[in-house]
């Protein structure tokens, strides 16, 4: 392969030419599937994040040896300890080797792969090379045992347990988390704690329930809750069966009983969730269809990039240090570097090119520019500077950057109006940047290059309008206008993109009060795509919301159920919207139920007319039956830890009635649904 001037896009396409002989190679080296597999896993996640770091106008054109460096020597022994069944310094070489495998196949020159910190290095830094030699060969037979062996003893003990006393006692939701607690808390313990059942101990324990469950575990705060009852249980019978000694049994339920608080509060806390959680959990929070693979996919890219905003925010930091100078000291500058600049032709290219970028790539052909890498990013950022000042009203790419950088600053910041605003202006500077007979939206990125796709940021900015619309109704209305926009300006984007926004556009002509408008956009949106579930789901939603004056449940269900008769994929949504609007149903009969008892009661003791405080008091007599019959003595602590938002089902009589609440965790689920009915009917006018 000849060498040719370092390009970004040239060096990815070489390596993925070269990556199955670097493949091949590494078979004779790595001793199981299991290894090679996990191998190329960690060499196609490294070119990803070298790609994502480098696409600037540095990156593009000079290979960074730095960010190998500190990939090598802190990202790998941070990120890739539970890489099994490879060793850190095993991943450290498989990519140390491959940067020399690319100088030997002249992708890199043989001065770059002098720079990158050699192996005996890398050595130097693994105090006990023997030990973590050791410690591979046991996570190697982990890793194989588990799936092997251990995964179905354990489901083996499950069904055991569902069908013991023991498993019986569990509560119906409880039963429902029972088998995934169990079966994650076995698997963690072995991987992430190297022991079997026999094995199992207090220390363990803690670390999986206190940092591998909340960093790992994308579940709901009732999932979490039934941890450590459920594992307490567990424990109890497989002491029962003598899988293991009762006093071992007693010392981790103690263990789980100490902790069962912190694991809520700690499963519940971002700040100790992975990164994947974190952005898994903001997807769905942001509305993303979590089943649409593309979609999802598309969002964590984004937040890995906003993830790496540092290597940006250095870039910004220059800038405002050519800032500084004058344009004539700039200029000199660019001169002594060999750019013979003119006012009058800067003019003419600034019309020419779509970027400073373009523009700086035309210097370096036409001046033959020798100079080194800070010398050249300083000429890109004096081009920057230079159109801003020399020709403030031509657009270019680097200014639609800026601004959808400053978007998502202010998002950080939780400024969603602001970040809008920025956004919508970067939009208009795209409109009149991008040429009209490009008619699809990822065609932008064969025009310019930034650094966010283009069609997942203008999706983002739909979501945020919406976002900003719950602040400011207003927006609801500008999300409609550059809906439009979009639409008729990319109408040959591809269909997932066109779904989306379409389904948005309908989505809010409800939420301006044109019912009729939305309702007839998304019978043409459900036309167009009978097979996609979420058309049906979402114009279903905008009559299953109880609290809304469109409730109709009749109308809801039938929409969803046209969804199922068309084998709309995927299926479980449907089925799972179905389901909660009859649930939903039969807690808003039992609201009705408990509210007009109350009222009766008020009434009979006069107290309709009094104060907040008294029909406070009064509240908690009407209720002190449900705590005087459960032995509770805790209610309004129990209360002040809970979050009203989410419920739909009531406390309805019948929890009395029949004493369907059983134990603490059962009145605490309860008690979630009573606070949603105190706030209804401390709210105004009850």
């Amino acid at each position: 392969m000849n060498q040719t001037p370092f390009t970004l896009k040239g060096f990815i396409q070489d390596c993925k030419t070269l990556l199955p002989e670097y493949f091949a190679s590494l078979q004779d080296s790595l001793e199981t599937k299991e290894a090679l597999k996990k191998a190329k896993k960690i060499l196609l996640t490294f070119l990803k994040d070298y790609l994502r770091q480098n696409n600037n106008k540095f990156g593009r054109n000079q290979f960074n040896v730095e960010f190998i460096n500190t990939y090598l020597t802190e990202k790998i022994p941070e990120e890739y300890k539970g890489f099994m069944p490879l060793s850190t310094l095993q991943t450290q070489k498989i990519i140390r080797n491959f940067v020399s495998f690319l100088t030997l196949h002249n992708v890199l020159y043989k001065n770059i792969d002098q720079k990158v910190v050699r192996m005996s290095e890398l050595e130097e830094r693994v105090e006990e090379e023997s030990f973590n030699n050791q410690e591979e060969e046991l996570m190697e037979g982990y890793y194989e045992s588990f799936e092997d062996i251990l995964y179905d003893k354990v489901e083996q003990w499950i069904n055991s347990f569902y069908e013991s006393k023991a498993g019986k006692t569990l509560s119906t939701r409880q039963k429902i988390y029972a088998n995934e607690i169990i079966l994650t808390f076995a698997e963690y313990m072995y991987y992430y704690c190297y022991q079997s059942p026999e094995d199992w101990d207090p220390v363990a324990l803690e670390e999986v329930c206190l940092y591998h469950f909340p960093h790992r575990l994308i579940e709901s705060h009732d999932f979490f809750a039934a941890i450590s009852h459920v594992l307490m249980v567990f424990l109890r019978f497989l002491s029962s069966k003598g899988i293991i000694p009762n006093a071992q049994a007693d010392e981790l339920s103690m263990t789980l009983y100490s902790i069962s608080d912190l694991i809520v509060e700690y499963g519940m806390e971002p700040e100790n969730w992975g990164f994947l959680k974190s952005a898994l959990m903001e997807a769905r929070d942001s509305g993303i269809d979590m089943q649409n693979e593309k979609e999802l996919n598309n969002f964590i890219q984004l937040k890995m990039l906003e993830n790496n905003k540092k290597v940006i925010s250095s870039q910004i930091l220059k800038k405002e240090e050519v800032e500084v100078l004058s344009t004539g000291e700039i200029i000199k500058k660019l001169r002594r570097l060999g750019v013979e600049f003119q006012k009058e032709q800067f003019l003419k290219d600034v019309h020419r090119f779509y970027s400073a970028s373009e523009l700086v790539d035309k210097w370096e052909q036409q001046y033959h520019i020798k100079a080194d890498d800070q010398e050249l990013y300083f000429v890109w950022l004096a081009a920057v500077v230079l159109w801003e000042r020399l020709a403030p009203n031509v657009i270019n790419a680097e200014s639609v950057e800026r601004l959808i950088l400053e978007g998502y600053d202010l998002l950080d910041e939780l400024r969603t109006k602001e970040a809008c605003d920025a956004w919508l202006k970067a939009w208009d500077y795209l409109k009149e940047l991008i040429p009209s007979n490009i008619k699809e939206i990822d065609g932008i990125e064969g025009i310019i290059q930034l650094l966010y796709s283009t069609s997942d940021w203008s999706h983002d900015l739909a979501i945020y309008l919406h976002n900003a619309g719950l602040e400011d109704a207003e927006y609801y209305h500008i999300r409609i206008k550059y809906i439009l926009e979009v639409l008729d300006r990319f109408p040959d984007s591809d269909d997932d993109y066109l779904f989306n926004m379409n389904r948005a556009l309908a989505e809010t002509y409800f939420l301006v009060g044109k019912e009729e408008k939305g309702e007839e956009l998304f019978k043409k949106l459900i036309e167009y795509y009978p097979e996609h579930s979420w058309g049906y789901i979402s114009l279903g939603d905008q009559y299953a919301d109880i609290d809304s004056k469109r409730y109709d449940y009749e109308k809801a269900k039938s929409i969803y159920q046209l969804g199922l008769n068309k084998k709309a994929l995927p299926k479980k949504d449907l089925s799972l919207r179905i389901k909660s609007l009859e649930n939903e149903k039969k807690g808003l009969n039992v609201r009705k139920t408990l509210i007009t008892r109350y009222r009766s009661s008020l009434s009979q003791e006069k107290l309709d007319k009094n104060g907040i405080q008294a029909k406070m008091e009064h509240i908690k007599n009407f209720l002190s039956y449900v705590i005087f019959t459960l032995r509770m003595i805790n209610f309004e602590k129990i209360l002040e830890l809970l979050e009203p938002k989410d419920i739909r089902i009531f406390l309805g009589t019948w929890v009395i009635q029949h004493e369907y609440v059983s134990s603490e965790t059962e009145l605490i689920d309860y008690c979630k649904d009573i606070k949603a009915f105190l706030l209804y009917i401390l709210s105004d006018d009850r």
